[in-house]
């Protein structure tokens, strides 16, 4: 009997305090925190089977003045121009692009790692080229 009522209790109490932890913790918000991300837009000029018609589109854009680059994906060559954190930066770029008759467009990359972001601020594109040719 006395081995009964001490399973009993036992019981009692667990369940007590199990009804008790799921009303305090349930309360609470649970938020994930997300990991800073960044956009980073541009402008697709052109995509090329062979490498030596994007070198050509590549020159006329560098004749406009505009910073422009070409990576590879799928055995495609891809032009890009008018990269940007800023997705109003791009209407300057179309509109040199319209003027010289050369279609676009817009398009835009999430980027997750942000030392991508910090080199590319830093003059050096070829970390953001890679993540540009590994898009899906």
């Amino acid at each position: 009997m006395k081995r009964s009522f001490t399973i009993t209790m036992a019981f009692v109490f667990t369940l007590m305090f199990g009804v008790l932890y799921i009303q305090i913790f349930s309360s609470f918000n649970h938020k994930t925190v997300n990991a800073p991300q960044s956009v980073v837009y541009y402008l697709q000029v052109g995509v090329f089977a062979k490498e030596e018609n994007a070198n050509r589109r590549l020159q006329e854009l560098q004749g406009l003045q505009l910073d422009s680059y070409i990576f590879e994906k799928k055995e495609q060559f891809y032009v890009v121009t008018g990269l940007s954190l800023n997705g109003n930066d791009r209407k300057q770029y179309k509109s040199v692009l319209d003027q010289a008759g050369l279609g676009s467009y817009d398009k835009e990359i999430i980027v997750k790692d942000q030392t991508v972001i910090q080199k590319w601020q830093k003059q050096e594109v070829k970390p953001i080229l890679e993540l540009f040719s590994k898009e899906e």
